[in-house]
């Protein structure tokens, strides 16, 4: 019997962590972290579609850092802006606006970051995978002819040649026009001086 309850008391000795005096316990998660280095379940968007003045995929403009994480999980990135500005980069095109940590626009672009980061970066699940839209029918690859043609007196030009805007109440909207050379829906697809002109990127923001 003496055996047994050494043998016992030996086993909790050895298998129970030791705590100091003012020590603090961790838990299994581990210590707390900012809530932008905390991962949270993604799951498909409800909402595909950004209402400029409005709402971004369904979440309100003036939503807060945290209600974007609960939405589409850890960003791939958090840079500090000037003014009070903030952005979280979302996957290899999102980057969504912040100021005052209040969401007040966002940023999509295949240009980013540079081309040889761009392609080690990670793809969001969610955003990566989903054509975006406006909801007055502007989407991503959009021809500037049908732009035109759905904005007509609203779209103006921007600060350089292949920039257009259009405002929608206090929210500005800005296209980014490339120029496709060589593209099959060219008039004449083996003119190597043909080209089709598409959207290939826009900036949302309150004025």
């Amino acid at each position: 019997m003496f055996n047994h309850a050494v043998i016992f008391f030996t086993f909790l000795l050895f298998s129970t962590p030791l705590v100091t005096r003012g020590e603090q316990v961790q838990s299994p998660s581990g210590p707390a972290d900012d809530v932008r280095s905390r991962v949270a379940a993604v799951g498909p968007a409800n909402d595909t579609t950004i209402v400029p003045d409005v709402s971004i995929y369904g979440i309100p403009f003036g939503a807060s850092e945290e209600q974007v994480i609960a939405r589409f999980g850890k960003p791939n990135g958090y840079i500090q802006l000037l003014n009070n500005k903030s952005a979280m980069l979302y996957g290899k095109q999102h980057f969504f606006l912040f100021t005052n940590k209040a969401l007040s626009g966002l940023r999509i672009s295949i240009s980013l970051l540079d081309w040889k980061v761009a392609k080690q970066s990670v793809p969001h699940q969610v955003l990566d995978a989903q054509p975006w839209k406006l909801d007055n029918g502007i989407h991503d690859e959009m021809l500037l002819s049908e732009i035109k043609s759905t904005l007509g007196q609203e779209l103006q030009h921007g600060d350089h040649e292949s920039s257009y805007f259009y405002r929608v109440g206090k929210t500005r909207v800005t296209l980014d026009i490339s120029r496709c050379y060589g593209a099959l829906e060219a008039k004449r697809p083996t003119d190597k001086d043909a080209y089709i002109e598409k959207l290939y990127g826009i900036l949302i923001e309150r004025e």
